[in-house]
């Protein structure tokens, strides 16, 4: 039998509206205030998709905006992404928004990834492989491959429901209580009466994880888990990870396991890959470490930037553009990202 768990406050959603007037909708995206749980240190994401079909094509907009506070100032950072389809599903023209900001600055540079979407997109028909052309490698942004696998997922919901009109917002936030890391979230969708709400409480977080020398994430002890939804306890887990590989595994096995329930809260009867959620595991574990440290090093932004660098370099090579420490890196790994057109 579920138990019911303690009561957390319910995070707000950012639109908690539809909004067909695609402008106006990216507007608010970008320009809407937000509400945060934790008033003093705010880490939330709020994410979303809208697909919408017309006479002759299927216009899709997909976004993300970062909330966080680093000495003392709140930084937010839209990602916006705009498709239009015909109606078989072959994407006509993506772009994305001028607007986009990423963690690292001037090095996220929106032209270079703007005309990578569009070479490497546009003709590309959404299917059962589209979802390998929307991994980092072929992106080298882990923003936009979040935000396109939303995307995808929403489509796959929009095509097996036959709908005209598909509306989805969801809002990850955090706050600690004493040493504990609470996540609280909810989605929304216009196919469903009312939000899913969930909640992750991590035992201790704030005292046993912390980050090596090469900015990764690993915890001196086993944490305690507990994921609920709508206020019952849904498991209660121990999770290990001396060894960042070993944390960020068992980190992956978390939010599978969560992001199953919440899908069937949602979308019981549908048979898709459920990527549009911040517990997808891909977006889970690097927003969790983000939040992380943003919270216990808030006041030191040089530490902060070390860990973001954890998340976005393996063996010793970048696998986005802000993790780029040469020109030489950048002609290696992202062909015609030039570092002189921006600095």
């Amino acid at each position: 039998m579920n138990k019911v768990t303690t009561v957390f406050p319910k995070p707000k959603l950012l639109l908690n509206e539809e909004i067909k007037d695609i402008d106006l909708l990216i507007d608010q995206v970008k320009n809407k205030t937000y509400s945060s749980v934790d008033t003093e240190v705010p880490c939330s994401r709020f994410r979303g998709t809208v697909v919408k079909k017309t006479s002759n094509n299927i216009e899709v907009v997909g976004w993300q905006r970062n909330i966080s506070r680093l000495q003392k100032a709140d930084v937010s950072l839209p990602t916006i992404i705009i498709i239009k389809l015909d109606l078989d599903y072959v994407i006509k023209d993506i772009y994305l928004d001028h607007d986009f900001d990423g963690s690292k600055g001037l090095l996220c540079y929106q032209g270079y990834l703007d005309k990578n979407l569009k070479e490497k997109l546009i003709n590309q028909k959404v299917n059962d492989s589209f979802f390998k052309l929307v991994q980092i490698d072929m992106l080298h942004c882990f923003h936009l491959s979040e935000v396109l696998a939303g995307i995808l997922s929403s489509l796959e919901i929009f095509q097996q429901k036959e709908l005209d009109y598909f509306f989805e917002e969801e809002v990850f936030d955090t706050y600690v209580r004493d040493e504990d890391f609470i996540i609280v979230g909810a989605q929304k969708m216009n196919i469903k009466d009312s939000p899913v709400n969930y909640s992750m409480e991590l035992k201790r977080a704030m005292e046993l994880i912390g980050f090596n020398d090469n900015g990764r994430i690993y915890s001196t002890e086993p944490l305690d888990v507990i994921f609920s939804l709508e206020g019952k306890e849904i498991f209660n887990k121990k999770i290990s990870g001396k060894k960042p590989k070993r944390m960020c595994l068992n980190m992956k096995k978390l939010a599978i396991e969560g992001l199953d329930y919440v899908k069937s809260s949602l979308v019981p009867d549908s048979n898709t890959a459920y990527m549009c959620s911040n517990l997808f595991f891909q977006a889970f574990i690097g927003l969790l470490v983000q939040v992380i440290v943003m919270k216990k090093f808030y006041n030191n932004y040089n530490y902060v930037l070390h860990v973001l660098t954890g998340i976005q370099r393996s063996n010793n090579s970048p696998r986005c553009i802000g993790a780029v420490e040469s020109q030489g890196e950048a002609d290696k790994y992202f062909p015609g990202f030039n570092l002189s057109e921006i600095f």
